[in-house]
């Protein structure tokens, strides 16, 4: 397999190694865009894809790492292609939807009397019941 490295990532703390190869070079890509070989903490995307698709090709591969890193590789729902490709899709909407509202959130904690004068109250501790 040949393949050229473009770029290193730190997924949680561990290195991961990028790189850029063709299905003529590589088996693997004859049936796929790209994929991540975890154990090696490699990724590895299709020089032919189109940018955009690229984008989202590296961005569901990121997502493998992140989940295999945080332990989750051996749960079903972590592996199945579906969720890691609708993860990989939303998670700029998320970012940037969480973002948008801790702006928005921001002043109710640092200035809490302007928060009360706007009619947010403080919440009660929790108790001890559950």
């Amino acid at each position: 397999m040949k393949k050229l490295k473009i770029m290193e990532i730190n997924v949680l703390g561990t290195k991961y190694k990028i790189y850029v190869s063709t299905p003529d070079q590589d088996e693997k890509l004859k049936t796929c865009d790209g994929y991540i070989i975890p154990e090696a903490k490699m990724i590895i995307l299709d020089r032919n894809n189109k940018s955009i698709h690229q984008e989202h090709v590296l961005t569901h591969e990121i997502t493998h790492a992140f989940l295999y890193e945080s332990g989750l590789d051996v749960e079903t729902w972590a592996n199945n292609e579906e969720i890691v490709d609708w993860i990989a899709l939303q998670l700029n909407k998320m970012f940037k939807t969480t973002n948008e509202s801790l702006k928005k959130l921001k002043p109710y904690y640092t200035k809490p009397k302007e928060a009360e004068q706007n009619g947010w109250t403080k919440t009660k501790k929790f108790s001890n019941q559950y």
